[in-house]
């Protein structure tokens, strides 16, 4: 059989044209068993209707009643006969679509793959026109469109199906994936951007370069009595400018956020924008802050947090002459109660998490400085294996009697304190100890001395601050 509309040959059982898409009616041919049955069918309700003829006088009049009733069955086997025909017609109909679609997007998938994309286009035009609610078919026909190179076409497509609502989860990413890629490969990132606020998660994680979500400032603009630290939070590789002078952050005219920042007594308008990978900026966060109360400049803390491999020292330092720094080594807020400091620190081996605080003399606080440090160095012992080391050695050179600390002709005993590792000039790695003497009553006064146990060797040395470092005097 071919097709009525362009002459394929058309394969057997096959209800529409592959190549045009049209649908072919298929006509029963003449049978004259089939008219005789309904003939006899006919006959059958006639008789129903009038009873038989032969029972009746020639000429006799029926009664009006009867009249009446064989109007109504007429009309009842009509309706009867229209419902049935309806019905049937629905049923082939719905058969029809569901497997004309099927067919007909895998046709077009065909088309596609074998580079026919032109031909691919004219029929999945005319599914759509035939199957205007399938969101599945007009997805293939943006996909069509892109192979042609009609992408003004394929973005129209995919646009639509976007506002018109009622994708699944599945249809919903697929058109988000294959627009926002239409738009990357163009360079369009402002358009990539602004689609991708409100895509799938999955979108978004396929293209987070692209992304230009607003910064978030975590802390709440509002009235506020001591200083405050302000922390904005993004998604993205890109980079966040702020002002806090009510000026319009960008590029050229805020400030690079690396780091929480202070923001002291006065009134503020905190501004900032996102601007990713590709130059696109966001829109504007911002929040407004009124702090009252004193201000106690926190102190400056170097190194930043991280892993070292070589002894490195702690420095801390504040401008204005009444104020005093204090830290702890176990993360905790200082107090007064805590060491006070005077001098650099000697960053202690392992892991060690410290905090400084300034003071004013009147006992107001800054803000608490936090630093994180891991100190890895060359050595064959541990920090207390060295000060085991340091007590036998010194009792072995007669300095002290025992390795308790006692010594011959003073009441209070040696003790010696960590103080953290450090690199001599003669280049070498030392853990060094402050030596204290300790009376009775558990009080410590310094000597003066420091020691130091090499931490590849395990040597003892008198250690000597100077302009340039320690220098090691070996015992």
């Amino acid at each position: 059989m071919k097709c009525p509309t362009c002459g394929h040959e058309l394969e057997e059982g096959h209800l529409i044209c592959e190549v045009c898409g049209t649908e072919i009616t298929m006509v029963p041919e003449y049978d004259p068993a089939v008219e005789n049955d309904i003939e006899g069918i006919l006959t059958k309700i006639k008789r129903e209707i009038y009873g038989d003829d032969s029972s009746q006088a020639a000429g006799a009049e029926k009664p009006e009643y009867s009249k009446k009733i064989i109007i109504l069955k007429r009309m009842l086997l009509l309706l009867a006969a229209c419902a049935f025909i309806i019905g049937l017609a629905v049923i082939i109909a719905s058969a029809i679509v569901g497997q004309g679609l099927g067919y007909r997007l895998s046709k077009t998938k065909e088309m596609l793959d074998s580079g026919d994309y032109l031909k691919a286009v004219t029929y999945i035009e005319r599914t759509c026109n035939d199957y205007p609610e399938s969101k599945e078919a007009r997805i293939l026909l943006a996909e069509a469109y892109y192979k042609s190179g009609d992408t003004d076409r394929e973005e129209t497509t995919l646009l639509n199906l976007l506002g018109s609502g009622g994708l699944d989860a599945d249809e919903r990413e697929k058109t988000e994936d294959m627009l926002v890629s239409l738009y990357v490969e163009r360079e369009d990132y402002e358009a990539a951007a602004a689609l991708l606020s409100d895509c799938t998660d999955a979108v978004r994680d396929m293209y987070e370069e692209y992304l230009a979500d607003k910064p978030v400032i975590d802390v709440p603009g509002g009235d506020y009595s001591t200083a405050i630290n302000i922390v904005i939070s993004y998604i993205g590789n890109g980079k966040v400018y702020y002002t806090t002078d009510g000026e319009r952050p960008g590029v050229e005219t805020g400030t690079l956020y690396t780091d929480p920042f202070v923001l002291r007594p006065g009134e503020h308008r905190v501004q900032a924008v996102y601007v990713n990978e590709h130059g696109v900026v966001s829109k504007e966060a911002s929040a407004e802050f009124n702090i009252s109360g004193v201000f106690v400049e926190a102190p400056e803390v170097t190194p930043q947090s991280g892993t070292y491999y070589q002894p490195q020292v702690i420095k801390a330092g504040v401008e204005g002459e009444d104020l005093t720094i204090y830290y702890t080594t176990n993360g905790d807020d200082p107090t007064e109660n805590d060491q006070m400091y005077t001098s650099a620190v000697e960053m202690p081996a392992g892991n060690t998490n410290f905090s400084f605080i300034a003071i004013d003399s009147e006992g107001n606080k800054s803000e608490a400085v936090k630093r994180s440090y891991t100190l890895w160095i060359s050595a064959n012992m541990t920090e207390d294996m060295a000060l085991a080391t340091l007590r036998a050695r010194l009792v072995q050179v007669g300095y002290m009697s025992d390795s308790t600390g006692f010594r011959t002709g003073t009441a209070g005993r040696l003790v010696y304190e960590k103080n953290g590792p450090v690199r001599a000039t003669n280049g070498l790695d030392y853990y060094t100890f402050t030596e204290y003497i300790e009376n009775v009553g558990g009080a410590r006064v310094s000597t003066g001395v420091t020691m130091g146990v090499e931490a590849i060797t395990g040597g003892c040395a008198l250690m000597f601050e100077t302009g340039s470092g320690f220098s090691a005097s070996h015992f």
